[in-house]
């Protein structure tokens, strides 16, 4: 066998270390497909190989997760890994989508900043990597910006935490008023008593001890 031409076919997976083993390979030309993985080292043994071209664009190795953030507070996660290229030429990525506060650096692939602390809700972010031949591949995963507690809410609560005692109510689990930030008003359902999702205070009476 002396050729091997299969580009622009729709080829999907990885290239099979046994091509390697045709010592009488001249030709062979994959580029434009699918292709993932890596340029398997068995390759460099085909001697008689005088037109090899394997251009592939980059591919999505896994998923990019979904994550939470906190307005106000940095946040910082770096997306290269989940790209690859079989040619390893990936030259840059891009991000459209991102919450008020974030940025990805283009050549790293690090998204990162502090976020806007007026913000809330799901942001779906679509990353884009590209390579130095033109071809990209494009994930999309979500950030959930927990919206803050209102200040009313937080200062009420605060009030009736240290004019009840709060320190000796038979059940006190998580409240806690020890940073200068607000809390996540979703975070503030885990304190006992209180659902914030409604806006209102379901604080049992019978937690108070007189």
């Amino acid at each position: 066998m002396t050729a091997i031409e299969l580009n622009k076919n729709d080829l999907s997976g990885t290239i099979p270390t046994e091509l390697g083993d045709l010592s009488h390979l001249q030709k062979l030309r994959l580029q434009n497909n699918s292709l993932s993985g890596t340029v398997p080292e068995e390759l460099d043994s085909l001697s008689n190989l005088q037109s090899f071209s394997l251009e592939n664009p980059p591919y999505v190795k896994t998923q990019i997760p979904d994550y939470e953030a906190v307005p106000g507070e940095d946040f910082s996660v770096n997306v290269s890994a989940h790209f690859g290229d079989i040619n390893d030429n990936i030259a840059g990525y891009s991000a459209e989508g991102l919450p008020d506060g974030l940025t990805i650096n283009s050549d790293s692939g690090a998204i990162g900043g502090t976020l806007n602390p007026t913000i809330g809700g799901i942001f779906t972010v679509t990353v884009t990597a590209s390579d130095d031949a033109g071809g990209e591949v494009e994930d999309e995963f979500n950030i959930n910006v927990l919206p803050l507690l209102n200040p009313g809410d937080y200062a009420a609560l605060l009030a009736l935490y240290t004019s009840t005692s709060g320190e000796n109510w038979r059940n006190n689990f998580g409240w806690e008023f020890s940073s200068d930030t607000l809390p996540p008003a979703s975070k503030v359902d885990d304190w006992y008593g209180v659902s914030s999702w409604t806006k209102l205070i379901a604080q049992n009476r019978e937690n108070l001890l007189y």
